[in-house]
């Protein structure tokens, strides 16, 4: 009996080779509006919000804090 072949798989049991994520770029800016713009978008791409976060600041070249 052949068991049931998966969305990943072949028929031969062995893994697909998964197609590359398309991340869309980021806004440039270090507004408030762009840095919360780029880190709904990256939350959206499976990011945890504090990870978002932290590459959304870092994009915009200011700390979460901002610089002094």
């Amino acid at each position: 009996m052949k068991r049931p072949v998966g969305p990943c798989e072949t028929d031969s049991g062995q893994k697909a080779p998964e197609a590359p994520l398309l991340a869309v770029p980021l806004r440039r800016g270090s507004n408030r509006a762009t840095v919360s713009h780029n880190i709904g978008k990256l939350i959206g791409e499976g990011y945890p919000k504090d990870q978002a976060a932290a590459i959304a600041y870092s994009k915009a070249g200011r700390g979460k804090k901002g610089k002094k």
